[in-house]
């Protein structure tokens, strides 16, 4: 059961007492798997984070695999509440990539941060995000028109994260949509 939950940056929900991210027997993947390595005041501060934050642990191998990443950490929370959250992929000057910390929108909409969101030197290659819970006024699996126009806007990959679990992507060099991978919904 949900007892509270904590959204700035985007923390996660406490469940039965310990913080859990991502729906696993381990409460501590905020620091990664290693909670006497990182503590702050109230015990949940990682220096590579940030105190409270969702951000990356880890640079992955490809755009895809970090869009993978914060979804899957992203999508039952975001059920769990039906709000939207994002945020931006970015390659690094090394070549590899990883996101920025989500940001929180409605349960419609979220303006994952645009370009401007990326750490200098690094190229912004796509952006997040969720669709919150089944809602029947909207098609939450698919992107929406204005998910396409945003990728379309900036020139780069769109992701979806959808109530039913999936991973979605969009190109809008061709238009076309392609599902990536399952997602945990719970």
């Amino acid at each position: 059961d949900m007892r509270g939950v904590e959204v700035g940056c985007l923390v996660g929900v406490v469940r039965d007492g310990a913080m859990r991210l991502d729906g696993g027997s381990t409460g501590f993947r905020y620091v990664g798997g290693k909670p006497l390595s990182y503590a702050g005041p109230r015990g949940l501060d990682n220096p590579r984070m940030g105190p409270y934050s969702l951000g990356p642990l880890e640079h992955y191998p490809n755009q895809n695999s970090a869009a993978f990443a914060a979804s899957f950490l992203l999508n039952p929370i975001s059920i769990s509440l039906n709000q939207e959250f994002g945020g931006m992929v970015y390659r690094d000057p090394g070549g590899s990539f990883s996101y920025t910390a989500p940001v929180s929108g409605g349960e419609a909409a979220v303006d994952p941060g645009g370009p401007s969101a990326c750490p200098a030197g690094t190229t912004t290659s796509a952006y997040y995000h969720t669709h919150g819970a089944n809602d029947p006024r909207y098609d939450n699996e698919n992107f929406s028109p204005a998910d396409r126009n945003y990728a379309r806007r900036y020139g780069i990959d769109g992701y979806v994260a959808t109530p039913n679990g999936w991973l979605k992507l969009f190109s809008p060099t061709t238009g076309a949509t392609s599902t990536i991978s399952p997602l945990p919904t719970r």
